[in-house]
Formats: structure tokens, sequence, C-alpha cells
């Protein structure tokens, strides 16, 4: 005769196995076998009994019975296999963009469901600029919901790779496995601000002249637009090309240029800065004045010599996203 066999309660997943074992007083058997139907990955021995299956929460529970076969005739013995859940995260994670001065806290919300029997969890920081890691909480499992909470103006300004790793027990001697959620993204930021504002200049005509604005913050990759004021529409925005016998270039981007300069090109600019979520600020307004090239030698002086001055200083004002 064939000793009894526990039940058991295993994680999906998990290699459960047995081998059944004959009483004191039988004979040994000739062959072992599976009677009825076999579930898929299980893998059985002929000669020991001894079976292993890779637990599938979708065909829970599982009835295994194992005979044995000798001179002395056949015994059979049996045992349920019920297999847990899954681990899985019902709420993941996500990524998250914010100003470092945001009275705003942030909620990394992570919630589990499933499993055999989760007991330990961390999450872990990445500063993706540095590449640095570190855990920045562990703890046991309390229910279900894993969420980390975080403080802008603590964490600074930069970009950082955030995931929970959970630990569950399989049931079986292999012991622990863990299951780790998606990775957000956590990008904090100063609010744009000025480092060097456009400012007045005397421009000689022929010459090429270079406008440039330095802005430091601001989330996600940053957006240009030149300006120049006109009486019937207030700042209009430019465009690149070809204009008075000179051009522009650089209108969309952080240094705007003028070659050949013209007459036309005379006038008040300002530049709007936009970064990629909610933030813009407006450097200038500053002045450029065409200067008449004087002939020399019968030759005209297009020295391109730009006479930067100091008149309007460096001024900007912050204006709302409309």
């Amino acid at each position: 005769t064939l000793q009894a066999l526990e039940d058991a309660h295993v994680a999906h997943g998990a290699l459960w196995g047995v081998e059944p074992a004959l009483d004191g007083y039988a004979t040994m058997p000739i062959s072992w076998d599976l009677v009825g139907t076999v579930p898929g990955n299980t893998q059985f021995s002929f000669e020991t009994g001894a079976l292993v299956w890779e637990a599938n929460h979708d065909l829970s529970p599982v009835t295994f019975t194992i005979e044995a076969n000798g001179p002395g005739g056949s015994d059979t013995t049996s045992v349920t296999v019920t297999v847990a859940p899954p681990l899985t995260f019902s709420t993941q994670p996500a990524s998250v963009y914010q100003y470092v001065d945001s009275a705003a806290g942030i909620a990394l919300e992570a919630v589990i469901s499933g499993g055999f029997a989760p007991a330990l969890y961390y999450w872990e920081r990445r500063n993706l600029n540095t590449g640095n890691l570190q855990t920045v909480y562990s703890g046991p499992v309390e229910g279900t919901d894993l969420s980390l909470h975080l403080d802008p103006a603590t964490l600074g300004a930069g970009r950082y790779a955030f995931s929970v790793t959970v630990y569950d027990w399989t049931g079986v001697e292999d012991g622990w496995y863990t299951r780790a959620s998606n990775t957000a993204t956590v990008e904090l930021a100063n609010r744009l601000a000025l480092v060097s504002d456009i400012r007045d200049a005397v421009v000689t005509q022929g010459a090429t002249f270079n406008w440039h604005v330095g802005v430091t913050g601001g989330l996600g990759a940053l957006s240009y637009q030149w300006r120049k004021w006109t009486e019937e529409k207030g700042f209009v925005p430019l465009t690149d090309g070809a204009f008075f016998g000179g051009a522009i270039e650089g209108s969309q981007t952080d240094m705007l240029t003028f070659t050949n300069f013209a007459p036309e090109f005379a006038g008040e600019y300002e530049v709007e800065v936009a970064d990629g979520f909610e933030d813009t600020l407006v450097a200038g307004p500053a002045t450029l004045t065409f200067q008449q090239a004087f002939p020399i030698g019968g030759m005209t002086l297009l020295a391109g010599v730009v006479l930067l001055g100091a008149i309007a200083g460096a001024r900007a004002r912050r204006k709302p996203r409309g």
C-alpha cells in the first residue's frame, strides 16, 4: 500500500513536487503511473513515482492520482494542489513631471493583488543623471497598498527612476520569489529663470549680429520664439528667411542671427521661452539700432562690429501660458 499524501497550497509558477512512499510492509513495485487527466508542465518518473508540476492558477485546484503496480497488486494515492492567484500589480507607479517648488507632494501609487503570502517590499531610486542606485524604503507588506510619497523639495531637481519589488513565498522548499513593478520616471525641475537677457545693441550696416538668450530650469525640452514690435499688431513672431537683402535665422532657437544687417531689421524685440510643461517667461524687450556704414578711402566700412549698450539692462517678465 501507499502512504497518504498531504494536500498542498502553493504560489502560481512554483515548482511543486512530491514522491510517494510505500508502507513498511509493501514489496517494491515494478512500475509507477499517473491516473486520470494530467495537466501541462507535469514531469513524472515511471521508475520512482516522483512528480513535479509548474503550478498554474488557471487550472487550480488539481488532483493528482499516483498508482503503484507490483507483484502483490496495485494501490493508488491522491493529492490535491491549490494554486494562489499570480502576484500582480493592479496599479503601477506612473511617471511624474513636477516643479521643485510645487506645493503638491508626489505619490507613486502601487497596489498589488494575488500572491501566496507577500511579506516584504522595497522601493529603489536610480538617479538618471549620475546612475546612483539606492533603496529608499523597505518594510513588511501590510495590505495591498505599497505607494510611496515624496517631497519634491527634499528630492531636488533631477531625473529619477523608481520601482518597487515584492517578496512572496512560493509555498515550496525553493522559498521566496520576487515581483517588480514597472519603472516610473520622476523629473523635477526649477522654474524657468534667465541666465543672460537680451540687451540693446547698435549694429552696423551689412554686419552679422548674433543675439543670445540664456535660460535655466524648466521641465522637458525648451522652445523659443523671437518676436518684433509692430505698431499695428504689437509683438509679432519672427520667421527665418531672406529679407531686405539680408537674412534672419534662429527665430525658434536660443540664438537669433542677422546677416547683412539692413535698416528694416532695426526695432524692438523680445523672445518667449517655454518648457515642455507649463512654465513660460519672456526675455527683453531690447532694441536694435541701425548704424550707417561710413565710406573710407572709397571703400565702405562694413566692420560687423556690434556696440552692445547697457541702456535697458537685463530685464525679464514672466508670462503665464494662455
